[in-house]
């Protein structure tokens, strides 16, 4: 009897101790929804867009939520595109997430935007405390001397469009386009040019049709009141493909 009894006790006490401890508070952050996620075989320009929702309700009162940002890598091939994505698909599940999304932070570069100042940073879809539809096109489809205005690149934001996607590298001085067919325009050299050996935002492989394949993934963030940060479980978005050799960026 006396023998059980200081089990017991001994039980309580541990017991109390690891709750006057207390545990660490951890928080999960919703992933964004989809809503158009093209496939690498998609052939339809009209469509060449993706788009998603934000889940930005139901946050925790003590955790900030910062918003969400837009992912992309440029291939040069849809073997290698499709590599990319089936390994970080095979750790992208609810229990091993956060290394999908290391994989993605580590070899993808954010996406930035150019404003109607001719402004340039790093594209973040600020918190706004309710769920908002995102679509993005990040090429024109038409001539640069023939604007055609339900074809041209944009990031909106329900339905509504300030901002044109640009690449990583981009500066206020000197933005880069997605649109390397661009790029024998007389003023869009520099800024329409092919992917090469020193962007960082590409593959560094070789296009042998002309194609250039944009995987796309987003990846909403916050911190909690100890600054750490917390990613949500990444949504792919998809691939964009861009033919070089067409002047105005049509399949």
């Amino acid at each position: 009897m006396k023998k059980i009894f200081h089990i017991l006790l001994c039980t309580v006490f541990f017991s109390m101790t690891f709750l006057s401890c207390g545990l660490d508070t951890f928080y999960i952050i919703p992933s964004p929804s989809e809503i158009n996620l093209l496939t690498i075989s998609n052939d339809d320009p009209g469509n060449n867009k993706v788009s998603f929702r934000t889940n930005e309700t139901g946050i925790a009162s003590d955790f900030s939520f910062d918003g969400t940002y837009i992912y992309y890598r440029i291939f040069a091939t849809k073997e290698a595109c499709e590599s990319s994505y089936t390994a970080i698909d095979a750790v992208n599940n609810d229990s091993n997430y956060e290394t999908a999304s290391n994989r993605i932070i580590s070899s993808y570069k954010i996406i930035k935007f150019i404003d109607s100042g001719n402004n340039v940073d790093d594209y973040l879809i600020g918190y706004a405390g309710l769920n908002r539809n995102i679509e993005i096109r990040l090429t024109n489809y038409f001539l640069p001397d023939s604007p055609m205005a339900e074809y041209m690149s944009f990031i909106k934001i329900d339905g509504l469009s300030n901002y044109k996607p640009v690449r990583s590298e981009s500066t206020s001085s000197n933005p880069k386009y997605f649109d390397f067919g661009w790029r024998s325009f007389s003023g869009y050299n520099d800024t329409c040019a092919l992917p090469d050996k020193d962007s960082e935002d590409f593959d560094k492989g070789t296009s042998s049709d002309g194609y250039y394949y944009i995987d796309l993934y987003a990846i909403a963030i916050g911190h909690d009141t100890t600054i750490k940060t917390y990613r949500s479980r990444p949504l792919h978005l998809g691939v964009i493909k861009v033919n070089s050799k067409a002047s105005n960026n049509w399949f």
